[in-house]
């Protein structure tokens, strides 16, 4: 566990305690309140995936996802890119003013999606606690380290029983245990892949464009 607390441990920590701060924020609710706040989206919208079998009808996420920082070398809404190349594209972009005061309170604002929120507050069923385990392990494998895979779910483990029980969650910063912050972005979701498949159609469609007017030209 880390001795000093950086602003980022600092601002996880406000944000799960909001998220339990939150009306019936014991058992099952608990432990998505809980997941929403203190993991990252690759690993939270598995679990509120599986938890939506249970709420027919409520959806599974409304958050907004949020821009990564040059740290994380990621590219915000298209996750981690990583080895990728994109082509360089010339954009004029608008001044665009940034309140950090409301950049902060955001971020240590605890989301509640519509699944969290239809969600009752009872002690956790098996079939429950099965898929949410389940869920959560396989989000896990697919989005971090090997170690830090297995921090993760012990980590969960802990406040998994606790929602066996209908208990409150123990507010328990993954942070301290070298996880990624809960606004990071990691993995890649399908969407993600769909958008850069896009862009590449765009980049490639330009270049055989490109090619076809130069042989026009060449020609004449």
């Amino acid at each position: 566990m880390s001795a000093i607390k950086t602003p980022a441990h600092k601002t996880a920590d406000l944000r799960i305690q909001r998220a339990l701060a939150k009306p019936g924020a014991t058992g099952m609710k608990g432990l998505l309140l809980w997941t929403e706040a203190a993991f990252p989206r690759a690993i939270a919208d598995q679990v509120l995936k599986a938890a939506s079998k249970y709420t027919p009808g409520a959806g599974i996420t409304s958050r907004v996802p949020t821009m990564a920082s040059p740290a994380q070398g990621g590219f915000g809404f298209f996750g981690d890119a990583s080895g990728l190349q994109l082509a360089t594209v010339s954009v004029d972009i608008p001044d665009i003013s940034f309140d950090t005061t409301q950049a902060i309170s955001d971020a240590t604002q605890a989301p509640v999606s519509p699944t969290t929120a239809a969600t009752p507050s009872q002690p956790a069923s098996q079939s429950w606690l099965a898929d949410i385990g389940g869920a959560f392990s396989a989000a896990a494998q697919a989005s971090l380290g090997v170690m830090q895979a297995i921090d993760a779910q012990k980590i969960f483990n802990t406040n998994l029983s606790l929602a066996q029980a209908g208990k409150a969650m123990i507010p328990t910063n993954p942070m301290q245990y070298g996880l990624p912050a809960p606004t990071a972005n990691i993995g890649l979701t399908s969407q993600t892949e769909k958008t850069l498949l896009t862009l590449g159609g765009i980049v490639v469609g330009g270049i055989i464009l490109g090619s076809l007017f130069k042989g026009r030209r060449a020609r004449a």
